[in-house]
C-alpha cells in the first residue's frame, strides 16, 4: 500500500538490464590523400584551409569505412578513428583540436594556425609512409 503508486516497477527495481556485448575492433588501414590535404591547407583563410583539410581526413577515413557517424563529435570521431586504425594519435588529435578551435571558435585563425595544422599532416603522412615501407 505505501508503494501501491509505482505498480510494477517496485517489484523490478532489482532486474537490472543485459549487459549488451561491446562491437568487435577492427583494425582498418588507413590511407590519406596527402596531396589533397595539403591542397585544402593552402586554399583560403586559415580557419576554412584547417576545416578543409579536417573534411579531406574525413574523407580518405571513410572510404576504408570509418565515416563519422552522425551523433560523433570530433573527437568521438579521431578516438575511435585511432582505436580502428594504425594512425599514430598525436598528430590526428592535433589535427582534431585545430578543427574544433577552427569550426567552433570566434577568434581569429592565423598563419600560425596553419603552420600547425601543415606539421600534424606531415606526421600523419611521415607515420604512414613507415608503416607501408617495405622491409629490407
Amino acid at each position: 500500500p505505501r508503494f501501491a503508486q509505482f505498480g510494477w516497477r517496485r517489484l523490478r527495481w532489482w532486474a537490472a538490464p543485459p549487459i549488451a556485448a561491446l562491437p568487435e575492433v577492427i583494425e582498418r588501414e588507413l590511407t590519406v590523400d596527402v596531396e589533397a590535404a595539403l591542397a585544402a591547407l593552402s586554399e583560403g583563410n586559415a580557419r576554412n584551409a584547417i576545416i578543409g583539410c579536417w573534411i579531406q581526413l574525413e574523407n580518405d577515413a571513410a572510404k576504408v569505412g570509418l565515416q563519422r557517424l552522425i551523433a560523433e563529435t570530433p573527437a568521438e570521431y579521431v578516438e575511435r578513428v585511432i582505436v580502428t586504425s594504425s594512425v599514430d594519435p598525436a598528430p590526428i588529435k592535433e589535427l582534431a583540436a585545430l578543427y574544433r578551435e577552427a569550426r567552433f571558435s570566434r577568434h581569429k585563425m592565423g598563419n600560425h594556425h596553419r603552420a600547425r595544422a601543415l606539421d600534424a599532416l606531415h606526421r600523419v603522412a611521415a607515420t604512414l609512409k613507415r608503416k607501408h615501407a617495405v622491409p629490407a
